[in-house]
């Protein structure tokens, strides 16, 4: 992803917007070990911004001019999966084991 480094850990990212494929994104991306960032900072090492965000938002503009990449959501998706299989060892993510979620309706 653009300025990231391999050996440069963890990923740093800022979200624009608040769409559903946004807050999926970046919960995939944090349960993988990126760091959400709150504000543009030097640290931030991609943008990614809703479609619904203008190309003249002040942030996408700054982030522009300091030569921080903006994706859209799915340009990230593809971007983070290459990061991935680039810097991860050989073998395949593990796996979790996930309960599966009972919903009970309380009588009443």
């Amino acid at each position: 992803m653009g300025r990231h480094a391999v050996t440069q850990d963890p990923l740093h990212v800022l979200y624009v917007g608040s769409s559903a494929d946004l807050g999926a994104l970046r919960r995939l991306m944090e349960a993988h070990g990126a760091v959400t960032r709150s504000r543009l900072t030097p640290a931030v090492t991609v943008v990614v911004a809703d479609p619904s965000i203008p190309a003249d938002h002040p942030t996408v503009r700054t982030a522009g001019t300091l030569g921080i990449p903006v994706l859209e959501p799915a340009e990230a998706i593809v971007q983070f999966a290459g990061w991935r299989n680039r810097t991860d060892s050989i073998g395949p993510a593990p796996a979790t084991a996930r309960r599966p979620r009972l919903f009970r309706r309380s009588a009443g």
